[in-house]
């Protein structure tokens, strides 16, 4: 990621970071690559561009890096968790407990059909999509007014006796909430049973595990550290703003008769020479956002502040 990027504020937008980049910042950016075809109304959008965070991976382990622990034919790694055939499986070597060397993933019990179609055959059901494991006429009538008149005689000459599964996935596409419960498990029988699509099936089979497993959790902890970093936020605004009027006071403390006498736009105009002065010779500047200066506001309430305390301390 260029560096510049790293200058603008971040924010999240659907678990993913964003910089937000000012509009005429970001068509500099494009000029400079030589990029300088723009669509109409671009030269004139102030719209800000929020382009995604890539963070830094040196892709050699992953971010946790959980140890290994093994009981038996369990193994298990972070969320990783496996049952291990003591037995060769296809071409693998023999793997036998304990003190073993190794094994190979084509020995992980990763997809135990029976497992998968149970809970599909339970959901639906629980849904009312299917009764004893056939569609209900309740479900076809839908998806005939959403899809047309012909849509089960296609399927059914497309997908031969395997029909009823598309039928699912066109109900999942219209009917259900995308990435519920309901729309996995039609759409996995579709990918199963139609389409052959087994890689796609597995990572949703995986993933569906994992919000069955572990979502809660991820959830609450996201939720939780989310609070922190916002508490840790506010209170390191607060040291900030503490350590912005001390520095301040002290600096004005030894001009304390000039500030008493000048009038309110000396004051401020003192007040912001001060300040210049003190992040010139600072390798990290106080008084500014980023790269924007304090507003006149602010030095206006630590003048305020300022005379206040005077008038206490007399």
């Amino acid at each position: 990621m260029a560096k510049w990027m790293g200058r603008y504020p971040r924010e999240t937008h659907a678990g993913h970071q964003f910089y937000r980049i000012p509009a005429r910042d970001w068509r500099e950016h494009l000029r400079g690559l030589g990029i300088n075809k723009t669509v109409e109304g671009d030269e004139t959008a102030e719209d800000d561009i929020l382009h995604p965070v890539f963070p830094l991976d040196p892709k050699l382990e992953f971010p946790s890096s959980p140890p290994l622990e093994d009981a038996g034919i369990f193994v298990k790694s972070g969320i990783a968790q496996h049952t291990v055939w003591t037995r060769s499986n296809g071409n693998a070597p023999p793997f036998t407990f304990p003190n073993f060397k190794g094994f190979s993933a084509i020995q992980l019990a990763l997809f135990t059909e029976d497992d998968w179609y149970g809970e599909c055959f339970q959901v639906l059901e629980a849904h009312g999509w299917t009764k004893c494991g056939d569609l209900v006429d309740s479900l076809l009538a839908k998806v005939i007014d959403a899809e047309g008149v012909d849509t089960i005689e296609a399927a059914k000459t497309k997908y031969g006796t395997e029909w009823t599964s598309y039928i699912l996935e066109l109900a999942a596409r219209h009917f259900t909430e995308p990435l519920s419960r309901l729309w996995y498990v039609a759409n996995m029988k579709s990918l199963y049973y139609c389409h052959y699509d087994d890689l796609r099936l597995g990572y949703l089979w995986c993933e569906y595990r994992v919000k069955m497993r572990y979502e809660l959790f991820a959830l609450k902890h996201i939720e939780v550290t989310e609070k922190n970093r916002e508490s840790g936020l506010k209170g390191g605004q607060a040291d900030k703003r503490r350590a912005r009027y001390d520095t301040l006071n002290s600096l004005a403390l030894k001009r304390m008769d000039s500030m008493l006498v000048a009038s309110d736009r000396e004051r401020l105009r003192t007040a912001k020479a001060m300040a210049r002065e003190y992040d010139a010779k600072t390798d990290e500047p106080l008084f500014s956002n980023g790269l924007k200066p304090l507003s006149d506001s602010w030095y206006r309430d630590w003048i305020s502040h300022f005379l206040v305390s005077l008038r206490n301390t007399k």
